[in-house]
């Protein structure tokens, strides 16, 4: 267990979990390690909870509309200017991140890797990176994101390419919980 993801006023409220050796182990595994197709939101074994620059956490995006299937939903601006903000609680605090960037990629035709990186060695390597991930989206959010801050990546499948994802990154902006902090 790593920690908790959730997003006010949606269906997106799970536990995160991660294993170093089995990087998929929770692919098609629940909670209690038990087979299920649903299986539970998991950590990219490359990230570490609090440390790393950018968190990457994976899930479903399953028709009866849970797991990651809220994160699909960001392919519309209005979904977005009612659902802006993202907690990611760990062992370690809260936190609430902003969501900067709603993508769709389709892994058979880029070079892109947008889940290769997890610490940005240098402010050319980071700006090369978002703008690369900027370049997928369909609308601007106006969320400014600069070297050296805490992202959080949520990558899901999508079905309009047969290898597709969505993804959302969004930066951390509080220590606080999301729950009680954040109200417009």
């Amino acid at each position: 267990f790593i920690g908790w993801i959730h997003i006010p006023d949606t269906p997106l409220d799970y536990p995160v979990m991660q294993t170093k050796d089995s990087p998929e182990y929770y692919l098609r595994r629940d909670f209690d390690k038990k087979y299920s197709s649903y299986g539970v939101p998991f950590m990219d074994f490359k990230c570490t909870a609090d440390q790393s620059d950018m968190i990457i956490i994976y899930s479903h995006n399953m028709m009866n509309k849970t797991m990651f299937s809220t994160v699909e939903s960001y392919a519309k601006k209005s979904y977005w200017e009612e659902h802006k903000y993202v907690g990611f609680d760990t062992m370690n605090g809260y936190g609430t991140y902003e969501i900067a960037i709603c993508a769709r990629i389709d892994l058979a035709n880029t070079d892109f890797n947008y889940i290769d990186i997890v610490d940005f060695t240098t402010e050319q390597q980071f700006d090369e990176y978002i703008d690369k991930a900027k370049n997928l989206t369909t609308y601007d959010t106006g969320v400014n994101l600069e070297f050296g801050d805490k992202l959080l990546l949520l990558s899901t499948c999508e079905y309009q390419y047969e290898n597709g994802r969505y993804f959302i990154i969004a930066k951390k902006i509080s220590d606080e919980d999301i729950r009680t902090t954040i109200k417009e």
